[in-house]
């Protein structure tokens, strides 16, 4: 299903589709269903799939969970929809949006599809255990709100242009979609096998957004697991790929991990990551996401307390 997925999302990421369905002799307005795809991936066959699963848990909370799940899913899909079709209208009809940012818009709702597509399907299959994670998991979509900062935008590497190479990015993109929804479920052990073997196929593509993402997520899952060495390896080498692939929110959780790892499992002194947190800083503030900046006061608020700086904490 995800690598099916995969390939429709690339379409949907990197074709213009103009649509010219006449009714009652007139045009339809060029962007009136491009907001539909979310049907595709969130519907009411995988609604009452999900609701089926949480019943048959077992879990008491089995029907509560499924009603704050599903509000949540409802409430991603409908906000997707909208911002498809302003994408669109933005170059299409009212054209104060060039072709280059609107198909960097689409590209990242696109990503975000892959999110919500692995979401559902991970809560299709629910166990008990998966019922009492599932309100974090549908909560903790990536933010859609990504999709609508042009400077960001500006300065990610855009997906590759041969098709082949395109498509074999697109197909990784949903697998790693896959390996986060299992890091949000707290399935360590499930998420860092699938990502670790989605790394060694996604280096040789040579598309560092792709590689930097799988490089993060491989050193949180090492951190998670107690391999703190080879997390802070791999850290490094996602806050370069990062810098390279533009991916300015991502280095900022890079660096933020990274800091963690150096003052509260090395406690090392402050004064030996100071230079860590300025670059944490930096970065997050670059990538104008205030749920980033939040997370990392706060890890400078636990690494300033263990060290015992009350005046930073």
């Amino acid at each position: 299903r995800l690598v099916g997925l995969g390939i429709g999302l690339a379409a949907l990421a990197l074709a213009v589709v103009f649509t010219t369905v006449a009714r009652g002799g007139r045009p339809a307005p060029p962007c009136a269903a491009v907001g539909d795809a979310v049907g595709r991936v969130w519907n009411e066959a995988r609604r009452a799939a999900i609701q089926q699963a949480f019943a048959a848990s077992g879990r008491g909370h089995g029907a509560g969970s499924f009603d704050r799940v599903s509000g949540l899913l409802d409430a991603y899909a409908s906000a997707w929809r909208l911002q498809r079709v302003e994408t669109c209208q933005a170059t299409r009809a009212r054209h104060e949006q060039s072709d280059a940012l609107h198909d960097l818009r689409v590209a990242c709702l696109a990503r975000r599809m892959q999110s919500l597509e692995a979401t559902v399907a991970y809560l299709e299959r629910a166990n008990a255990v998966a019922v009492d994670e599932s309100v974090r998991v549908a909560g903790d979509l990536p933010r859609l709100a990504d999709c609508e900062d042009r400077d960001q935008l500006s300065r990610r590497v855009p997906l590759p242009e041969e098709a082949e190479r395109r498509r074999r990015v697109v197909d990784a993109e949903a697998e790693l979609a896959t390996a986060q929804v299992r890091r949000r479920a707290g399935q360590v052990d499930a998420a860092r096998e699938l990502a670790t073997s989605l790394l060694e196929r996604a280096r040789p593509l040579g598309y560092s957004p792709l590689t930097a993402d799988v490089l993060f997520l491989v050193a949180d899952l090492d951190q998670a697991a107690g391999d703190d060495e080879h997390a802070r390896r791999l850290l490094d080498e996602t806050i370069q790929t990062a810098a390279a692939a533009g991916a300015d929110a991502l280095a900022a959780k890079a660096w933020a991990l990274k800091l963690y790892i150096e003052a509260l499992v090395d406690q090392t002194p402050s004064s030996a990551w100071a230079s860590t947190r300025a670059a944490a800083e930096a970065a997050a503030t670059r990538a104008n996401d205030p749920r980033l900046v939040a997370a990392l006061h706060n890890t400078v608020g636990l690494v300033a307390k263990a060290s015992g700086d009350a005046r930073l904490a």
